[in-house]
């Protein structure tokens, strides 16, 4: 996505600027949907939170919550929201360029994944096509993740497929500098 975004970076008070510190980008730049939804402290305060609460307060892995938030932005179109979290998380999670590739392709069938992550990504697909899982993908996951884990899969996929909503809505620019699904759409990294 290129151009302007419909709605610019907020003017931001000094308290405002430090609430924001977290949320910035390598360089120093605030996050872009941070920005926007600053011009509502409600809107922001409740991002601010759901936030914390899927990166910070999750029994899932960081490896699995980036590869949940990954697959949401690819499935919805978000880049910008995917180039953030390539750049903050891709190194932390332990995802390299075939992961990230995996995360954009049109099937979950990758040999990079393994059978609970390829579990992870048919419930975010499902998730994302149905805003449901199937009893018989339910049954496969609850075989192997906590009732906690299965909750935050569900909250985290929520999570972003709201961001990637509001992220579109918005027309946010990928950030300057920042990774772009061009860059990992390779055919070296097709499942043939």
């Amino acid at each position: 996505m290129t151009g302007t975004a419909r709605v610019p970076p907020a003017p931001l008070t000094v308290e405002q600027a430090e609430t924001l510190r977290p949320y910035r980008l390598p360089g120093g730049t605030i996050i872009p949907l941070f920005a926007a939804l600053a011009h509502s402290p409600g809107a922001l305060g409740d991002l601010r939170r759901a936030t914390k609460a899927c990166l910070a307060e999750t029994d899932l892995s960081v490896r699995h919550r980036e590869i949940v938030i990954l697959r949401v932005c690819a499935l919805t179109g978000a880049e910008p929201e995917w180039a953030v979290h390539v750049a903050l998380f891709a190194g932390q999670a332990g995802l390299g360029p075939a992961e990230l590739a995996a995360t954009l392709a049109p099937t979950t069938e990758s040999r990079c994944w393994t059978p609970r992550e390829t579990m992870l990504l048919g419930a975010v697909e499902q998730l994302c096509e149905h805003l449901t899982i199937d009893d018989d993908l339910w049954q496969r996951l609850s075989a192997v993740w906590t009732s906690r884990q299965l909750v935050e899969l569900l909250t985290v996929t929520a999570q972003y497929h709201k961001v990637a909503m509001l992220t579109n809505a918005f027309r946010l620019p990928v950030p300057e500098g920042l990774p772009r699904f061009r860059d990992h759409t390779t055919p070296e990294f097709r499942n043939d």
